[in-house]
């Protein structure tokens, strides 16, 4: 699955490995941030409802019992910009701390934002975010550097130490690749596992109505 980028306009499959060659952020925290930005995973609890501008523990539930005057798209743009909200003052908490590791990222500071708008998160299927990509087949088949080295040992004017070299550093960067489809695949699914505790969270004060519900009704119809 792609992502969008929230700091140039690239659509990626891996987020975490673009944001660290291409954008330079080493500040891991950061990245988890970006990360979930991107992946339209920031909680929103105790966000201010756009609409009333109350605050509600669930504001997503709010929007979509409490405003039956907005449409499912104009509900999913209220969110994404909540999402974007809630991200920049974590961006600000975190800049506030002076961290050791540089923060590379601008979104928490206007002056420093690109002239072009700010690109919000597409919150995708949850079908489509379980799915995650599967890792090139190399991953799982690492060469042997042992083998290599017998076969082109026989070449003309190619050192064995040279050739030894080469190869150890080919299965370097393809074990480097995997740890870090690997890290893109767990934090994927520490996201999924928060998001579906937040869902959760907003559906079992409605299960324990509805039941306080039946059974008032029970004892209703027993009295009479």
């Amino acid at each position: 699955m792609q992502l969008k980028c929230p700091l140039c306009p690239a659509k990626v499959s891996h987020l975490r490995h673009h944001l660290r060659s291409q954008h330079h952020m080493n500040n891991s925290e950061e990245r988890k941030i970006m990360l979930r930005l991107a992946r339209g995973r920031v909680q929103l609890s105790d966000a201010r409802c756009p609409e009333c501008s109350i605050v509600y523990s669930s504001v997503r539930r709010h929007l979509k019992s409490g405003h039956k005057e907005l449409t499912a798209k104009q509900v999913k743009t209220h969110i994404r910009e909540l999402q974007l909200m809630v991200s920049v003052d974590q961006l600000k908490k975190l800049r506030a701390q002076n961290p050791a590791v540089p923060m590379v990222s601008h979104l928490d500071r206007p002056e420093e934002r690109q002239e072009s708008q700010v690109a919000l998160p597409q919150p995708q299927p949850l079908e489509s975010q379980v799915t995650l990509p599967e890792p090139p087949d190399e991953c799982f088949h690492l060469p042997d550097p042992v083998s290599a080295v017998q076969e082109d040992a026989g070449s003309e004017g190619a050192p064995a130490l040279q050739i030894q070299l080469q190869h150890a550093r080919q299965t370097i960067e393809i074990q480097r690749q995997r740890i870090l489809h690997l890290e893109d695949k767990v934090s994927s699914l520490t996201e999924e596992r928060n998001y579906l505790r937040e869902r959760l969270e907003d559906v079992l004060p409605f299960r324990r109505y509805l039941h306080v519900s039946q059974k008032t009704n029970r004892k209703h119809q027993k009295n009479r």
